[in-house]
């Protein structure tokens, strides 16, 4: 995996393939362990509610593992690691914070 700079509200999606398709691997961000559909807060201020949606997604196709970030954050910066047993790739995601806010 190749180090990503980006900028606040992309998405970024980092990819790893293995040579086994039945091989199990994790992705870390800082050390700790990712986990799919991890959710956060969104509010819509034009009704009051509050709507949750999937910020994390975690997909495997055969033997490509694909880490998803919807509308990245400033707070999602750090290192990412994808292991598979004695097996480990990392790159550093560097946010920087949007100049135009609507």
């Amino acid at each position: 995996m190749k180090d990503i700079d980006t900028i606040e509200e992309e998405d970024v999606t980092l990819e790893v393939v293995l040579s086994k398709s039945d091989a199990r691997g994790k992705w870390l961000k800082d050390g700790k362990i990712i986990y799919p559909d991890q959710k956060f807060e969104k509010f819509e201020l034009k009704y009051s509610n509050k709507i949750f949606l999937f910020r994390t997604a975690i997909l495997t196709e055969g033997n490509t593992y694909k880490l998803k970030l919807k509308s990245i954050g400033l707070k999602d910066a750090g290192d990412i690691a994808f292991q598979c047993g004695d097996l480990k790739d990392s790159c550093k995601i560097t946010v920087k914070e949007c100049m135009f806010r609507v």
